[in-house]
């Protein structure tokens, strides 16, 4: 987006900073217990501020992107997107680095083995 998009820096910027916010939020959700004054409250500014972004890249960012971007980096990142997808960290992790290259790699990579290794936990004690 940065290379294709007029004005990429500063949409990717805007972005960026709305998913470590949510990311912050929901890693604070999830240390909450559902009682909690601030429970109810923060779930309901990530509903509204999730919402409020994705509208922002559905209808927005992503179409521009579309139109700027040429079909077969668009077809190369979607099959990279896929690819990424099933090694991906299934939980927020605020300070990991977002940045991309190596270091995102690599610390996605261990988030992702711990956050599922959680998600099995969590299926197990469910199933019980």
């Amino acid at each position: 987006m940065r290379k294709y998009l007029p004005e990429g820096d500063n949409i990717v910027d805007h972005s960026l900073t709305e998913h470590l916010q949510v990311k912050k939020d929901l890693e604070q959700l999830e240390s909450l217990n559902v009682e909690h004054v601030n429970f109810v409250p923060l779930v309901s500014r990530v509903m509204t501020d999730f919402q409020s972004h994705v509208q922002e890249e559905e209808n927005d960012i992503l179409p521009k992107f579309a139109q700027f971007c040429p079909l077969d980096e668009l077809i190369s990142l979607k099959d990279k997107f896929i690819k990424t997808k099933s090694t991906a960290p299934t939980r927020p992790h605020s300070g990991a680095p977002d940045t991309g290259g190596i270091s995102q790699k690599v610390a996605g990579a261990a988030a992702a083995v711990v956050d599922k290794m959680k998600d099995t936990a969590r299926e197990f004690v469910a199933e019980e």
